[in-house]
């Protein structure tokens, strides 16, 4: 009995690797980056991959075994850059591929046919899971498919506390449904749970798995307990700081990796080995492969797919009271807090076209006069008649946009920003949402909608930190949550001078995992969207954020909402369901698998293609990008040394609007005025440097600063405009001689280099002997090199607590000049500056 016990675990060890391999792939197995869940993924593919190819044999035909590999590797190329849905389907194709080398050609793997319909079948979970719009509808009301999985989580967490005397709730990413699910559908189709016959023993299978999903969130609710008993005083959770500390506190993120062992063991030890299938070759196989691919295709199609209006409001409206301010770095301040909270917002707008205008009043009148109102921070009671005023305005086809938190509350305990949004379906909670991971990073699930076209959680493009999560209820719908993170309660006690905050920690009983961030719901012939937070607006992260803020706007801007109507939405999960009946009920053989794996794939990819062609308007004017395509050398944490916080705040006071070109966009550059490249390490491509210097042609401007060292990268984007940099160590100046300024205006360089022209150019300053800045006309543009790699850091011009004010001065005049402007005179701290 235990040998054959042994056995069959063996014999498992195939489907609980590719059972282990799509957790990973699909992101469940906890917190992980993206590029760990493909490692492991992969690698466990490859396993399973080496115990398919033992049972190859002599007489798999040729054509088969090729189709197999061009299908499997064209499978695992495809996964990295895709949709977490598209890898389910890539996976399904996967499996199909493996089951292609079976040796006996009568029959098929059933397993791995088995694994490739659970692959399937988790593609459109994640697919309506990730539809904001995916709902199942009655009269009167509806329920999101989001909405319903996060109640069926909490009840499940919520039980399992109650069985504890716990206090747990948890939504799907941690209380590992949706591992469950997909493990469960494996063993439902391996088992032919849709046809008569079934296997008793894989139910009971299947038992054990749904009994090892309580048992795992009994442990999970019991967790404190445990971390308290192992705790220094055996009372309290230990403190961050330490590495245990540090585990313990962030436990949660790791807990899916348990339920992933517990179904693996009972899997091994408990799942009898499977038949194979034996094949068969009718007409009507071919013509269900037909429909399923149509109705798989059409069903994937509609709910992926939106078609936004083009924009046609123009004119946006900023409410100018709250807990703000409207200012813009200027040279009266410097350092951290000199950067202002939404000054830059309405010159943003303007360059996406837009008419703005800040009002202190909110009325009829005011309103009508505008398509679109933002209002932040609201920290005091409006009035009936404002409130009145903004709910027609909205009902009349108006868009309102709401940033806050929960900390806008008045004395008794009211959010004003919640008195407003009494008739809407959306509320801010009394907490913060708070990320085990600084910046959310890893963390997000990004909805499928035009507002969320492009974003990814690696870099914090959506600019969100520690603000309020929200209370949605259908119609309104989620666009933005934090998987990983949790809704920490805010303490009334103490008070509005921290803001309410709470202890910014994840206790016990708190909502974990899953919190909603951003929100929208369609208001009468309007829309309202909601943050609960500010900073992606703020001025010091509108430079990262700026496509985020700009597909909001857009989106806003548009008199339709961009998504499908509800019962087209519903149309398509209709098709969609009938594609996956067909495909479960009947014979399970390949070609269906094969239809289903295809037309999830071809139809979500091109509905990418759309989608991602509808992108947002383009800033245009005076715009300045700083390249952060090319592995710059710069530190991108804030006011050390050698970050970049100084160079944006003194590019955005010479009058830009400053972003971060974090991916390289020939459309940004072409209507942009200012380009600065800092210290790459990447070379450019051909493509790159000749779209920059059709940039330049064209009268852009161009900044370059490197030393020797990071010419390497740069040799033939310089070698375009004939500009070498030189390896010959200068060190640093104490004042670089300027050749066309007086009033004691100099450069300070660290580490000069000669940079050096082939062609006429001017020499803008120079140091023992050697030019060390240059500039050169190019076509209608001008392009400025300075040798020194520390020119354009923090270190050089501005630091948290104060500004260089010699750097900063020349700097200024650097930027007027590349605009043969002539810098208006000006006070810097006392400091006359006249450059005239």
């Amino acid at each position: 009995m235990f040998k054959k016990v042994i056995s069959n675990c063996f014999f498992n060890c195939k489907t609980i690797m590719f059972l282990m391999a799509g957790i990973f792939l699909f992101e469940f197995a906890g917190y992980w980056t993206h590029s760990l869940n493909l490692l492991f993924g992969f690698t466990l593919l490859a396993v399973v991959t080496v115990f398919q190819l033992r049972s190859y044999g002599r007489g798999t035909s040729g054509i088969k075994t090729l189709i197999g590999v061009i299908l499997g590797i064209g499978s695992l190329i495809a996964i990295p850059g895709a949709t977490i849905p598209i890898r389910a389907a890539l996976l399904a194709l996967y499996a199909i591929a493996l089951a292609m080398f079976n040796g006996k050609q009568k029959t098929q793997n059933r397993d791995l046919l088995a694994l490739a319909v659970a692959a399937i079948f988790s593609s459109f979970i994640l697919t309506i899971y990730l539809a904001p719009e995916a709902a199942l509808f009655w009269p009167g009301g509806g329920i999101i498919i989001w909405d319903l999985t996060r109640e069926i989580s909490f009840s499940l967490t919520s039980f399992a506390g109650l069985i504890t005397g716990q206090s747990f709730v948890a939504g799907p990413t941690f209380s590992g449904l949706f591992i469950t699910t997909f493990i469960i559908a494996y063993i439902a189709v391996v088992s032919d749970f849709f046809r008569v016959k079934q296997s008793k023993a894989w139910l009971r299978t299947a038992a054990l798995i749904i009994s090892a999903q309580l048992l795992y969130l009994i442990i999970f609710a019991t967790m404190p307990v445990f971390i308290k008993f192992f705790s220094p005083d055996a009372k309290s959770i230990p403190t961050a700081k330490t590495t245990i500390g540090w585990i313990w506190n962030h436990y949660p993120l790791f807990m899916p990796l348990v339920l992933i062992i517990m179904c693996a063991l009972i899997l091994g030890f408990f799942a009898p080995k499977t038949e194979e299938v034996r094949k068969q070759a009718h007409a009507s196989h071919i013509i269900r492969a037909v429909l399923i691919f149509i109705l798989a295709g059409a069903g994937s199609f509609i709910i992926n797919t939106t078609f936004p209006s083009a924009p046609d409001k123009k004119k946006i409206i900023f409410y100018e009271k709250g807990f703000l301010n409207w200012d813009r770095p200027n040279y009266k301040s410097f350092g951290n807090y000199s950067g202002g909270m939404f000054g830059n917002l309405p010159f943003f707008a303007e360059s996406l076209g837009m008419q703005a205008k800040i009002t202190p009043e909110l009325n009829r009148a005011t309103l009508q006069n505008g398509d679109i109102l933002m209002m932040m921070n609201v920290d005091a009671a409006l009035t009936a008649d404002e409130i009145r005023s903004i709910h027609e305005f909205v009902n009349a086809g108006g868009a309102l946009l709401l940033i806050g938190d929960h900390t806008q509350m008045s004395g008794d305990g009211k959010n004003w920003m919640n008195e407003l949004l009494k008739p809407s379906k959306i509320r801010y909670k009394f907490d913060s949402a708070d990320f085990f991971i600084g910046g959310w990073q890893y963390s997000i699930h990004f909805m499928r909608h035009p507002v969320t076209l492009g974003m990814d959680d690696i870099y914090n493009q959506f600019g969100i930190v520690v603000g309020a999560s929200l209370a949605v209820e259908y119609p309104a719908v989620p666009l933005v949550i934090g998987r990983y993170g949790y809704s920490d309660p805010g303490e009334k006690s103490k008070g509005g001078n921290n803001g309410y905050l709470g202890n910014l920690d994840y206790d016990p009983g708190e909502e974990l995992g899953d919190v909603v961030l951003v929100a929208a719901q369609d208001f009468g012939k309007g829309k309202i969207m909601v943050f609960g937070d500010t900073s992606s607006f703020a001025n010091p992260l509108l430079f990262n954020t700026y496509d985020f803020a700009n597909n909001v706007l857009t989106w806003l801007r548009q008199s339709e909402t961009g998504v499908l109507s509800k019962w087209w939405t519903a149309l398509g999960i209709m098709l969609f369901s009938a594609a996956l009946l067909i495909l479960l009920i009947g014979e399970l053989y390949m070609l269906k698998i094969v239809a289903a794996a295809s037309a999830l794939l071809i139809f979500s990819c091109i509905s990418d293609r759309i989608m991602l062609s509808k992108q947002s308007i383009i800033p245009a004017g005076n715009v300045a990008y700083i390249d952060n395509s090319h592995f710059e050398n710069f530190k991108y944490d804030g006011w050390k040394d050698f970050g970049n916080t100084g160079l944006i705040y003194n590019v955005m006071r010479a009058g830009y609007n400053t972003f971060s070109m974090n991916s390289f966009s020939a459309e940004k550059l072409n209507l942009a005025d200012l380009f600065i490249i800092a210290n790459p390490t990447k070379t450019f491509s051909e493509k790159e440097i000749a779209d920059i210097r059709g940039f330049v042609e064209n009268g852009g401007k161009l900044l370059i600063s490197a030393g020797w060292e990071e010419r390497e990268s740069l040799v033939e984007l310089l070698a375009v405009f004939d500009i070498t940099i030189e390896n010959q160590p200068l060190g640093g100046t104490d004042k670089a001689l300027i050749t066309i300024l007086e009033n004691e205006v100099y450069a300070t360089l660290l580490e000069a280099w000669p940079v050096k022209c082939g062609s006429e150019h001017k020499v803008i300053a120079s140091w023992l002997g050697q030019p060390v800045i240059i500039a050169r006309s190019f076509g209608k543009g001008n392009v400025y090199v300075v040798g020194d790699a520390q020119f354009l850091t923090n270190r050089m011009l501005e630091h948290e607590n104060h500004g260089h004010l010699k750097a900063i001065i020349f700097f200024r005049w650097l930027l007027y000049n590349m605009r043969g402007e002539t810098p208006p005179p000006l006070n810097i701290q006392g400091r006359a500056v006249n450059h005239e």
